[in-house]
């Protein structure tokens, strides 16, 4: 016979046995309280009684069965809208006049500048063509990427302030607010921006618009923390949008604790686009 294990003091529960459960599976435990569970179901507090835990993916499942059930289908699905849309609207774009064929009903939902032109009694209304002659056609590339697919991918900083312009333009704040959020996340840590983008981004904004205020707080954060260092021809390229920029040093500066020099939130930018 082989040595016995001794028996734990009085006292000393003996450990619990390590149980083996693999990702995605369900475990069986007591159950120690009485209230419904996840699902709803009824568990009673019986002495010895047990129960199936559902595995993270039968709960993740049953949440978002839950969370959708009241929820439109145009509105869990966005291209919903293409169902028995037949009618294309050509768009030209730029010098070299390339052509894109769009769904109407997606492409009128999403611009106000194509619904008010398609939808009015002119050229564009009749031909079902739109000519944006001074467009380009790389920022107008990610328009329509954002149309089809909800987002649009690129590493470009001065493409993404062209796609900002482009959002306000053709009236799609849509388009528009995803162009700032990456706007946003390329300068959250240190200012990437130049001094001929920023004056370009003043010269194409509104006084109050959501671009030119984090341009110019992006500029004065930069000066502050140190990772914008302008020339003297910078200084000079600057000298249209310089007073805006100092004005924002100041705003900056009272946002600053303890010198950590952070950029404002992306929240503080959500009053208009």
């Amino acid at each position: 016979m082989g040595n016995a294990p001794n028996p734990p003091p009085d006292g000393f529960p003996s450990p619990p046995r390590p149980q083996s459960r693999r990702y995605g599976e369900g475990e069986t435990r007591p159950v120690k309280r009485t209230r419904e569970s996840l699902f709803g179901w009824d568990i009673e507090e019986e002495h010895g009684s047990s129960y199936n835990e559902p595995s993270y993916e039968e709960w993740k499942l049953e949440t978002m069965k839950t969370g959708l059930e009241d929820v439109p289908l145009n509105f869990s699905n966005p291209l919903c809208i293409l169902s028995d849309d037949n009618e294309i609207i050509h768009v030209v774009v730029g010098k070299d006049a390339t052509q894109w064929a769009i769904h109407r009903k997606l492409l009128c939902s999403q611009s106000n500048f194509f619904k008010t032109a398609i939808d009015s009694p002119f050229r564009e209304g009749t031909e079902n063509k739109v000519v944006l002659s001074e467009g380009q056609n790389d920022v107008f590339s990610l328009f329509v990427q954002w149309l089809y697919s909800g987002s649009f991918v690129t590493n470009s900083l001065p493409l993404l302030l062209q796609a900002y312009v482009l959002g306000d333009k053709l009236g799609s704040p849509g388009f528009q607010t995803l162009a700032f959020d990456k706007i946003y996340a390329f300068n959250i840590s240190s200012c990437h921006l130049t001094a001929e983008q920023a004056v370009w981004a003043s010269e194409n904004t509104l006084p109050d618009s959501t671009l030119r205020r984090f341009t110019m707080d992006t500029m004065a954060f930069g000066l502050l923390n140190g990772s914008l260092n302008p020339s003297h021809e910078d200084w000079e390229l600057l000298a249209p949008i310089q007073l805006d920029i100092l004005r924002s040093v100041q705003s900056v500066a009272k946002k600053q604790e303890h010198n950590t020099w952070k950029q404002k939130p992306r929240l503080h930018y959500n009053k208009a686009i």
